[in-house]
């Protein structure tokens, strides 16, 4: 388990930009390691209007026409066949797992 002490150690030999990524992707890291980062750039005297302006450089925005293209609804037709292929393929894959057991009786004699 990570401790905050662990964290601490690790964000130290960070470099400022890797704790600014932190800083500016919180919700895709756990409360402590958010934390730890930003007592970080303190301690490296990073100025608030930094760490608040700094754009990340991982970060995806998609653009409008990928964002059209994500909520389109799929017809009666595309539902179909998505279900009939998915269900085939499950039966199929079940199948395939259930082997027949065996018993063997050894004796010695």
């Amino acid at each position: 388990m990570v401790t905050e002490e662990s964290l601490r150690e690790k964000y130290a030999q960070l470099e400022t930009v890797d704790l600014l990524e932190i800083a500016a992707n919180k919700p895709d890291y756990e409360e402590l390691a958010v934390i730890v980062a930003m007592d970080e750039l303190k301690k490296r005297n990073v100025p608030a209007a930094d760490i608040a302006n700094y754009k990340s450089l991982f970060k995806y925005d998609p653009d409008e026409k990928t964002l059209e293209n994500y909520f389109i609804d799929l017809n009666f037709f595309q539902k179909f066949l998505s279900y009939i292929l998915t269900s085939t393929f499950q039966i199929f894959s079940n199948h395939g797992l259930r082997r027949k057991r065996i018993c063997v009786k050894v004796t010695t004699g």
